[in-house]
């Protein structure tokens, strides 16, 4: 199953998930594979929506701004440039439009949006994170955290596999 520029190998026989060419993968993407793997409503919707759109994850919203989108700002999102250049070598695709966008397919039907924007003498940069509508039917809200968690993670270069290593 393609995830971000990698392909993971899920063998449930064997209780395993593997990063194909680089061995276990990080638990946390063994639980997001096995999750959305089992995702019992897949129908479509490719309504492109903010985070807040969810219903269920209401009440992360705050953890979300700290975990995620600032987290973002102060690392891989910290300059445009930056962003650029570690957005490419995780295979993002870049967005058109006002400031710095890239989709990144977390999985085949999850892809996550970063849009960084510019700041200037009054206002910092600041960012959107955009997911497919359809996420919340394939990822429970936790997940959907933890698939931009990883993103960020990737971008910063820790590798998908628990065993550490260029992936």
């Amino acid at each position: 199953m393609p995830a971000l520029n990698r392909c993971l190998s899920v063998d449930l026989e064997q209780g395993r998930v593997t990063v194909d060419g680089f061995g276990p993968a990080r638990p946390v993407w063994a639980v997001l594979a096995v999750h959305y793997l089992c995702a019992e409503n897949l129908s479509p919707d490719p309504r492109e929506v903010s985070f807040s759109y969810f219903q269920d994850c209401r009440s992360y919203l705050t953890v979300f701004g700290k975990r995620i989108t600032a987290r973002f700002l102060a690392t891989s999102g910290r300059t445009a440039e930056t962003f650029e250049r570690l957005a490419g070598s995780v295979g993002g695709t870049r967005m058109n439009g006002a400031g710095t966008g890239y989709r990144f397919d977390v999985f085949p039907r999850i892809p996550v949006a970063i849009l960084r924007y510019e700041g200037d003498d009054e206002v910092p940069a600041g960012a959107s994170i955009v997911y497919q509508a359809d996420a919340e039917r394939l990822l429970p809200a936790e997940d959907r955290v933890v698939a931009a968690e990883v993103l960020l993670d990737t971008l910063a270069g820790k590798p998908m596999t628990e065993t550490g290593g260029t992936c």
